[in-house]
């Protein structure tokens, strides 16, 4: 997305109008995916008395990931960069949830639906992360080249 197209900064985005990071909403995005990846693996152990099993744990993957999308279509309203830092997010609360037991050995029963969604979720963020920095270079070098013969074309 060239800086003409960039949207406004708001109080609620993560850059200013300047360009640079607005901390305190960065926080906010991190210490927001922090607690609800923690609350998730926390309630594995306890949940108020009742056994919920790995309830929290699916909340705290999929919240964070809604989160995300939703701060960073709004800063880059670009779908690309919102979906793959989302689906990022995603991962990451996968990975986290994979050091407990109980969850580990869920993913490691063959057959289990979390088995099928783990080996569909790493096939897939290979295949986002890829098509998203190809994408993001493939629009770098068309704009590159559209310059040049601009240039090109004014000079004659």
């Amino acid at each position: 997305m060239s800086e003409a197209q960039h949207v406004p900064a708001t109080e609620g985005t993560a850059f200013k109008s300047d360009g640079k990071l607005n901390w305190p909403t960065v926080a906010l995005i991190g210490l927001g995916d922090l607690l609800l990846w923690g609350l998730g693996i926390g309630s594995t152990f306890w949940f108020f008395g009742h056994d919920i099993g790995v309830a929290g744990i699916a909340f705290s993957t999929v919240a964070p990931a809604l989160w995300t999308f939703i701060l960073f279509y709004r800063d880059a309203a670009d779908v690309r960069t919102a979906f793959t830092a989302s689906l990022l997010t995603l991962y990451l609360g996968f990975v986290a949830a994979s050091f407990n037991g109980t969850v580990d050995s869920d993913f490691q029963a063959d057959g289990s639906f979390i088995h099928s969604v783990w080996e569909n979720l790493n096939t897939l963020m290979i295949a986002v992360v890829g098509f998203y920095f190809g994408g993001k270079a493939l629009e770098r070098a068309t704009t590159t080249v559209a310059e040049a013969k601009k240039g090109q074309t004014g000079s004659e």
